[in-house]
């Protein structure tokens, strides 16, 4: 987390700079293009490829569209700094749903964030969206046993929405 907020995001991992540079294009697309364009055809990027294709669409909608508001870096900073925090919180409500038992709870869930699963993907790969889904699968399964154990739509209807975020 340190490493994040510092001014200098390059020293977080090999791949996270263009990833947050993937978000200052999206950012430039949408000031200026139509939305149907917007990810599409960033020429420093493997020669046009739809880089929202190619990875999670949602992390970079939400800097983008944050920035619009607030300082870029301030703004990217802040979302990478919240994911490990969230991945802990999530993980640590899974857990206490499943086990029902707080101090598993706590250790497991600390595991995790300092596990390679949690750490390798933002700090050294710059996955920005494999990152957030670490914040959102735990609240996922939490939502999918409510909805087994239940026939109420609404928590169908929420479930199916963790899940598009997820995906």
């Amino acid at each position: 987390l340190i490493m994040i907020t510092k001014n200098n995001p390059i020293n977080t991992g090999n791949d996270i700079l263009p990833h947050i540079y993937k978000a200052w294009i999206l950012r430039e697309q949408m000031k200026t293009l139509s939305p149907w364009l917007w990810g599409q055809w960033d020429w420093t990027w493997y020669l046009g490829n739809p880089f929202l294709r190619t990875y999670s669409p949602l992390p970079y909608y939400i800097i983008a569209t944050l920035t619009l508001i607030f300082p870029f870096w301030v703004t990217t900073k802040a979302i990478l700094s919240l994911i490990t925090p969230l991945a802990y919180l999530s993980t640590y409500k899974a857990l206490k749903h499943f086990t029902k038992n707080k101090n598993i709870s706590i250790t497991f869930a600390t595991i995790y964030v300092y596990s390679p699963a949690h750490i390798v993907p933002l700090y050294m790969w710059g996955s920005i969206g494999q990152a957030l889904t670490t914040t959102l699968i735990p609240l996922y399964l939490i939502q999918l046993d409510k909805t087994t154990q239940t026939n109420q739509n609404q928590k169908i209807i929420l479930t199916a929405a963790i899940l598009a975020l997820i995906i």
